[in-house]
């Protein structure tokens, strides 16, 4: 992912079109709507309304609930996941000065970024 793009564009650009959207026309105004500094319960509330639209201008599955359901969710979790990892990122650049390349230290970070991430 370049470091320009949302961190939710790829998955939105494969997830929008399975549900009748098109995703260039939705994901600017999703990810314009999510904002990463807002708290938890005004995120819920505005991913709502954006889901209510999405699903009123679907295609295909305005009439099914668990899709949306799921994208909320999905959404949700990505946007906590990306929360989350930001503030791991915001200690270890605070607490490791940057002329630190030992490659120990590099290692055991990367390990406990991923253990966090459960991606091991």
């Amino acid at each position: 992912m370049e470091s320009s793009e949302h961190y939710l564009t790829a998955f939105l650009r494969d997830t929008l079109p399975t549900l009748g959207l098109d995703s260039d026309t939705y994901i600017p105004y999703i990810v314009g709507y999510i904002d990463t500094e807002d708290a938890v319960e005004e995120n819920e509330e505005a991913l709502e309304e954006v889901i209510q639209l999405l699903r009123a201008s679907s295609e295909t599955h305005s009439d099914l609930d668990q899709p949306w359901t799921d994208l909320k969710n999905d959404i949700m979790n990505r946007r906590n996941e990306y929360v989350e990892n930001r503030k791991i990122e915001k200690v270890i650049s605070q607490s490791i000065p940057l002329h630190s390349h030992d490659p120990f230290t590099l290692r055991y970070l990367t390990v406990v970024i991923m253990f966090r991430n459960e991606k091991f």
